[in-house]
C-alpha cells in the first residue's frame, strides 16, 4: 500500500515576546487554571457519594467561584470565538427562578394557580394550628415569642425545607454549564475535557468492578455505603454510579471518530493501522472497562438505556459504520463475558439480575404501585407543582395503599418533575429537549464536516441515555449527575453552533438588538452564576449546620430521667441551629422532643416534692394516654391539672407545642409531627383525632409510625383504627407482632384477632389464639407445646384454615395450611387426622423437615410403623446429615418387628 510521508515538524526561530505575547500567555494560563479547577470539582463530587452531601456541594460551588474569577480575567476583552448556548442558560436560570418562587409564601390572587399547596395547607395545617395556637395561650403565662404566634401563611412548596436543599444542584449545574462553554471553546480544550471524563469514569468502573468481585458494599475503602441496597463504585445507589459513568462511553467513541476522522482528513485515505495507535489502544480499554462496568453495576435502566442509545446511533449513522466499528461492537461484549466467567460471583449476580428482565418480574415491580400514587399527586397539585424535592412528602398525602418502602424519588425523572414543578417544569423540560435535539439532528447532514457529525451523534446519544434512564431512575436528582450533563449538553450545543465571525461586532445594531447583546454578553452570565453559587455556599452551609446538629441530637431510649443539664445543651444546639436555618421543620421537631424530655424531667422532679415515687417511663406520653384511660371519669380534670400545675410544667410544653406548629407550618406533611401531637393532646386540653387523622393518614410505609398510631386506638378504644393501623404495619414487617396480638387478644375476641390480625405467613399464631386465657398470653413459640386449646374455639380456627384462602390480603401457604391443621388435631389427640394433614403438608414441601419428622412422628403414634419406615427411610435419603432420621428408622424397624415377629430389623434388605 502506498503511503503518504508526514509532514516535517520545522522549529520555528525563538523570539524575544512583546507585552500582548507575555499577556497571552498569561491569560491561556488562567484558562487552563479555570480548566483545571472545574475539572478537578466535578471529579471531587463523583467520589465522594455523587456529591449528595452538604459540605461536598458546598466545597465545590467555593471552586467554581475561583474558577469563573480566572475565566474572567482570562476573557477580558477577548472576543468569542463561538457563541454560548444562551437558550440552555435562560431555560435554567428560569427553572432556578421558579423554584426561588415556591420557597416564598403564596399571594391571595394565586390561590387558584397554587391549588395543589393551598388544599394541603387546608387540609392538614390550619386544622392542626386551629387546636395548637389556643393550647399556648391556654396554657403559656409570660413567653413573649410565644405570643407572637399567629396562623402560618400558605407556601407555595409543601415542605420549604426541601425545596431550598433541592435548589443547590441547580444552581452548581448552571455554573457548570455556562463555566464549560466559556472554557472549552476550542476543538483542543474539549479533547481535554473529553479525556478527563474517560479517564474519571475509568476509575470510577475500574472500583466498581473490583467491588463486585469482591462482594464489598463500602462505597470507598473504610466507608460502609448506610443507604439500604447495593452500592456501586462511590455512589450509593447503582443505578446512579451506571449513569455517572455512561456518558464517558460515548465520549470515548466520540474520541476514536475524532482522532479516525483527523487521521483521514490528513492522509486522505484509510489508514490500516490508525486503531493500533497507543491513542486507540488506550481508548479502547478505558471504554472496555467503562462497558463491563455498567455490566456489573446490575442496573437494568442502565443496560436497556445503552441498547437503546446503539440502536438509535446505528439507525442514524448506518452508511458511516465501517466494519472495524462492528468488531468493536462484537468484541467488548466477549470481553464482559469473560471477565463475568472468570469472576464466578459477578457472573452469578448478573445473570440473576439479568433474570428480573423478565415480563413477569417487571410487571411486579413495586415501582408500578407508587407510579399510581405519583400520578394521583402531580394531578392534585396540578398546575403549579408541590415544589422542588418534595415528591417523597408530596404523594403521603395521596396514598392508600400501604408500601413497604417510602419513595423520595419517583424513580421516573419524567413524574417526579411533573409531581414537583407542574406545567411549568414541564414545559421547561420539553423546551429544553426539543432545542437540544434542534441543534444535534441537523448537524447530521451530509454536507457537514466529520467533526460536526460525530459531535451531533455524541449528543443524540446523551440524549438517548439520559431519556431511558430517566424513564426509571431518578438519574439529575444525583448531583454529579445532573453536572456531567449539564457540562456535556453545554459543551456539545456551543460546539454546533456556527462560529462567530469577526466581522460581526462592526454591524451597527439597533438599540433593541445591542441591549439583547449586552444581555446576553458572558460577563452578565458570569455574574448571574456566581450569584447563584454564593447562593449555593449559603444554602450548603446551614444545611452542614442543621445535618451537625440533628446528628448531635438524637433522642435514644433512656431507662432513667434525663440530665437537665444534657437537655440545656442540646436545645442550645438546636438555637444555633435554628437560627442559621429558620425554616427548617426537621430542626423545630427535633427541638419540640427535647422539649418532651424537658417536661418529663420537671414532672418527675414535681413527683418527688409530692412525696410520690414514679419511675421515668411512667412519664412517657403514651403512658400517661394510657393512665387517663384507665382512670374513672371524674379523676380526669384534677390529674390533668397536676400535669400543668406549676410555671416550670406550662413551659417545656408550651415551647414544644409552638415548635411543633413551626414545624408544620414549614412542612404540613410531616407524619410525625402530628403523632407527637396527637401523644399530648389529652394532656393539653387538645383534641387529639384532629392529630391523629392526620397522622395516620401519612403512615402508609413506615412499620413504626403504623404501630404507634394504633397503639393511641387501643388505648382510646377505637377499635376499628387499632385493627387498621396494625394490619398495615403487619403487612409490611412483623416487627412487633407480638405486642400487637397480646394487646389485640385483651381487647378483641380469638377469632376476630385470627381473620383480621393474623398475617398469612405465620398461622401458627392461630394455635396461640386457640389456647386457654392463661396460656394466650405466653409469647415464645416455645409455649407452642405447652398450649391447652379449647376445643370449640380449635374446632372453629380449622374451620377457618381450610375454608379461607387468603389470610388478610395475603395468600396463605397450603404447607403452612396443612401443617398447622395438623398441629391443631395433635393437641386435640386426634391423631388420624393430624396424619391426614402431615401427610398433605409432607406433600406440598417434601424437602422440609420438620413436617416430615412430624409425620412419622405421628404415624408412629398410631402404629403405622410400616409407613414410618417408608418416610424415615425417605427422609435419610434426603438429608443424610441429619441424624435424627436414623433414628426414627430404628424405632420403625422396631415397631415393625413387634408387629410382624418374623420380621429381622437387621437384615439390610429391610
Amino acid at each position: 500500500m502506498l503511503r503518504v510521508a508526514e509532514p516535517a515538524r520545522t522549529l520555528k526561530p525563538r523570539t524575544i515576546g512583546t507585552d500582548s505575547q507575555r499577556e497571552s500567555v498569561w491569560k491561556r494560563g488562567l484558562t487552563h487554571v479555570g480548566r483545571a479547577l472545574m475539572l478537578g470539582a466535578f471529579a471531587y463530587g463523583t467520589w465522594l457519594n455523587g456529591a449528595m452531601q452538604p459540605d461536598t456541594l458546598r466545597n465545590i460551588s467555593i471552586v467554581l467561584c475561583i474558577a469563573f474569577f480566572c475565566a474572567a480575567v482570562a476573557n477580558y476583552r477577548t472576543e468569542e470565538k463561538r457563541p454560548i448556548p444562551r437558550t440552555l442558560f435562560v431555560l435554567a436560570l428560569l427553572w432556578i427562578l421558579y423554584g426561588g418562587i415556591q420557597l416564598l409564601p403564596v399571594p391571595w390572587a394565586s390561590n387558584w394557580y397554587f391549588q395543589g399547596p393551598v388544599a394541603i395547607h387546608e387540609q392538614f395545617t390550619l386544622p392542626a394550628e386551629a387546636e395548637l395556637l389556643p393550647a399556648i395561650e391556654r396554657i403559656s403565662t409570660s413567653d413573649p415569642a410565644l405570643e407572637s404566634l399567629s396562623p402560618s401563611t400558605t407556601n407555595a412548596s409543601v415542605a420549604v425545607e426541601e425545596t431550598r436543599w433541592a435548589l443547590v444542584p441547580y444552581l452548581i449545574g448552571l455554573a457548570f454549564a455556562v463555566l464549560a462553554a466559556q472554557l472549552f471553546q476550542t476543538s483542543e480544550s474539549r479533547r481535554i475535557l473529553l479525556w478527563v471524563l474517560v479517564a474519571n469514569s475509568t476509575l470510577l468502573a475500574i472500583w466498581g468492578i473490583l467491588q463486585r468481585a469482591g462482594g464489598s458494599v463500602e462505597i470507598l475503602p473504610g466507608i460502609r455505603n448506610t443507604v439500604p441496597g447495593i452500592p456501586f463504585s462511590s455512589f450509593a445507589y447503582k443505578n446512579a454510579g451506571a449513569a455517572a459513568i455512561m456518558p464517558a462511553a460515548a465520549a470515548a467513541l466520540l474520541l476514536l471518530a475524532e482522532r479516525r476522522g483527523s487521521v483521514r482528513s490528513q492522509y486522505r485515505y484509510k489508514r490500516s493501522d490508525e486503531w493500533l495507535t497507543p491513542y486507540s489502544i488506550t481508548l479502547l480499554i478505558c471504554l472496555g472497562l467503562i462497558i463491563i462496568g455498567v455490566g456489573v453495576s446490575l442496573s437494568r435502566g442502565a443496560w436497556a438505556a445503552a441498547l437503546f442509545a446503539c440502536l438509535v446511533i446505528a439507525i442514524l449513522r448506518y452508511k458511516s459504520l465501517s466494519r472495524k466499528v462492528m468488531y468493536v461492537a462484537i468484541a467488548l461484549p466477549i470481553c464482559f463475558l469473560c471477565i463475568t466467567w472468570v469472576a464466578k460471583d459477578v457472573g452469578e449476580s448478573v445473570g440473576q439480575r439479568t433474570s428480573d428482565l423478565s415480563f413477569d418480574v417487571i410487571a411486579a415491580d413495586s415501582r408500578w404501585e407508587h407510579w399510581k400514587d405519583g400520578v394521583q399527586t402531580a394531578i392534585a397539585h396540578f398546575p403549579s407543582g408541590s415544589g422542588l424535592g418534595t415528591y417523597g412528602y408530596a404523594t403521603l398525602s395521596e396514598q392508600t395503599q400501604t408500601h413497604s418502602t417510602w419513595f423520595r424519588e419517583a424513580h421516573n425523572q419524567f413524574l417526579e418533575i411533573g409531581t414537583e414543578s407542574g406545567l411549568i417544569g414541564i414545559v421547561l423540560l420539553g423546551l429544553l429537549m426539543l432545542w437540544f435535539l434542534k441543534q444535534c439532528i441537523p448537524s447530521l447532514r451530509s454536507d457537514r464536516s466529520l467533526e460536526t457529525k460525530a459531535w451531533a451523534s455524541f449528543g443524540i446519544a446523551l440524549f438517548c441515555l439520559l431519556f431511558v434512564q430517566s424513564l426509571a431512575d431518578f438519574v439529575i436528582t444525583i448531583p454529579t449527575n445532573l453536572f456531567v450533563y449539564a457540562i456535556l449538553v453545554s459543551v456539545v450545543a456551543s460546539g454546533l453552533m456556527t462560529p462567530i465571525s469577526p466581522m460581526a461586532t462592526r454591524i451597527p445594531l439597533e438599540t433593541s438588538d445591542r441591549w439583547i447583546q449586552r444581555c446576553s454578553h458572558r460577563s452578565v452570565w458570569t455574574i448571574a452564576c456566581v450569584a447563584c453559587l454564593l447562593w449555593s455556599i449559603s444554602i450548603s452551609s446551614d444545611q452542614m449546620i442543621a445535618r451537625q446538629a440533628l446528628a448531635m441530637t438524637r433522642i435514644t431510649e433512656l431507662d432513667d430521667s434525663a440530665q437537665p443539664q444534657m437537655i440545656e445543651e442540646r436545645l442550645t444546639q438546636l438555637d444555633e441551629a435554628i437560627d442559621h436555618h429558620p425554616r427548617s421543620a426537621t430542626l423545630y421537631e427535633r427541638r419540640a422532643a427535647w422539649r418532651l424530655q424537658q417536661y418529663r424531667t420537671e414532672l418527675m422532679d414535681e413527683i418527688q416534692r409530692r412525696g410520690q415515687s414514679a419511675d421515668w417511663q411512667s412519664t412517657d406520653p403514651i403512658n400517661i394516654l394510657n393512665l387517663l384511660a384507665a382512670i374513672p371519669d371524674e379523676y380526669h380534670e384534677q390529674l390533668l391539672a397536676d400535669f400543668v400545675s406549676t410555671e416550670a410544667l406550662r413551659r417545656p410544653l408550651s415551647q414544644m407545642m409552638a415548635d411543633l406548629y413551626c414545624s408544620l407550618a414549614f412542612n404540613s406533611l410531616r407524619p410525625s409531627a402530628y403523632y407527637r401531637s396527637a401523644s399530648i393532646a389529652s394532656i393539653t386540653g387538645m383534641k387529639r383525632n384532629v392529630f391523629l387523622d392526620r397522622s395516620i393518614r401519612l403512615s402508609n410505609n413506615d412499620v413504626d409510625k403504623l404501630f404507634r398510631n394504633g397503639l393511641v386506638a387501643f388505648i382510646t378504644k377505637n377499635d376499628e383504627q387499632m385493627i387498621d393501623q396494625w394490619t398495615r404495619s403487619l403487612s409490611i414487617e412483623h416487627r412487633y407482632i407480638e405486642p400487637i396480638i397480646s394487646l389485640a387478644c385483651q381487647r378483641l375476641e380469638p377469632m376476630r384477632v385470627a381473620k383480621q390480625l393474623v398475617p398469612a405467613t405465620r398461622p401458627d399464631i392461630f394455635l396461640r389464639l386457640a389456647a386457654t386465657p392463661v396460656a394466650a398470653n405466653e409469647n415464645s413459640k416455645d409455649q407452642a407445646e405447652k398450649l391447652e386449646l379449647d376445643p370449640l374455639l380449635a374446632h372453629e380456627m380449622i374451620e377457618y384454615l381450610l375454608a379461607a384462602e387468603e389470610v388478610g390480603e395475603e395468600q396463605i401457604a397450603e404447607d403452612k395450611r396443612f401443617s398447622v391443621v395438623a398441629q391443631f388435631y395433635e393437641k386435640l389427640l386426634d391423631q388420624e387426622n393430624a396424619v391426614l394433614y402431615w401427610e398433605q403438608a409432607v406433600a406440598k414441601k417434601p424437602r422440609n423437615i420438620d413436617y416430615r419428622i412430624r409425620y412419622i412422628q405421628s404415624l408412629l403414634r398410631l402404629g403405622r410403623f410400616t409407613e414410618a419406615l417408608n418416610q424415615a427411610t425417605v427422609g435419610r435419603t434426603l438429608h443424610p446429615i441429619d441424624t435424627r432420621f436414623e433414628n426414627l428408622v430404628e424405632q420403625a424397624r422396631r415397631g415393625v418387628s413387634q408387629q410382624h415377629p418374623l420380621y429381622n430389623p437387621h437384615d439390610p434388605q429391610n
